[in-house]
Parts: structure tokens; sequence; C-alpha cells
């Protein structure tokens, strides 16, 4: 890279510190940028500080938005009583009458509930919490671990509403 001048080490040094992209992908771009007309490189400019200026979050669900309210929030036929849609796969499984619920929620991670259940009333509720806690122990789950927000909750903790919009 020494053999270059200093206008192109300035840009694939720039283009290099973006996520996923290394030294070689940063050369390779800068050379691609180089080839493009002058008006090409320009829109491609402008558009990277159009979007520096006016992208914000959406004041509802934090989407990013070009406008206070995303095209979701701001159209009229959307259901208001929705903010967040959750991408998630679920998975159950049963040991006797305690349930697990194995979620795997986008760019969240993977979430394990556990549920003792008393179907007719024949099961104390201090029975119940013994076998929560036995299955927490056996899976290695601490108390510190537990968490008491909905995935919506996380999501919008995180700043991802604006990537999430499948149904929970």
């Amino acid at each position: 890279m020494d053999y270059y001048p200093g206008s192109i080490k300035n840009l694939i040094r720039d283009l290099a510190r973006l996520p996923g992209i290394g030294q070689k992908t940063a050369e390779r771009l800068a050379m691609h940028i180089l080839q493009q007309s002058d008006d090409e490189a320009r829109r491609l400019a402008g558009s990277i500080v159009d979007l520096k200026s006016r992208l914000r979050l959406c004041s509802v669900c934090y989407a990013l938005s070009d406008d206070t309210l995303c095209r979701i929030c701001n159209d009229p036929s959307r259901n208001a009583q929705v903010i967040c849609v959750v991408d998630k796969s679920r998975e159950i499984y049963f040991i006797d009458n305690v349930k697990f619920h194995i979620d795997t929620v986008k760019n969240l991670g993977a979430f394990v509930e556990i549920e003792a259940i008393d179907t007719d009333g024949s099961i104390s509720r201090e029975h119940l919490k013994e076998q929560c806690d036995y299955y927490m122990q056996l899976l290695q789950i601490k108390p510190s671990d537990l968490i008491a927000d909905s995935y919506s909750d996380m999501l919008r903790q995180n700043n991802l509403f604006g990537q999430i919009f499948i149904e929970e």
C-alpha cells in the first residue's frame, strides 16, 4: 500500500474501518470507486452525507427513518396497538409437568423459559418452584441470568426495533 498516493491510502484506511471490510476488500472498493465516473463518485459521497444528516429513529418504534415517524408507523392502516413485531422461533419440550420453551430471537440470541405447570391444583406452589429451581441448577442457569423484560423491551433497549418485523 506504500506505493499508493495519499488520497487512495486515506480512502482505503477509511473503508477498512467499516465492519466486515478488511484491507484487501477496502483496496478493491477504493479501486472500484476510482474507476467510476465523477458523477457516480459524487452520488455515493452524497448518499453517505444524506444518510448521516437525515436518518433518525422513529419516535414510536425506533425503526430507522428519514422522518419523525417511519413509513410503517405513518401508515394510516397500521394497527397502532402493535409497537414491535419479534422474529423468533420456539421449540417446546416437556418433562412430566415441566415445560421448556427454547426461543431463538433474531438479533438477541437464545433464551430458555422453564415453567412448572399444575393443571389440577394438586401440586403446591413450593413444589412447583422447587421443580423450576432443580432444572435451573441442572442447566446451570444462575438467578443473575434471569431476565424479566419482554423481547420487544430488549429490542427497544438495544435500539433494534427497526430490524424486526415478524410476529411475536
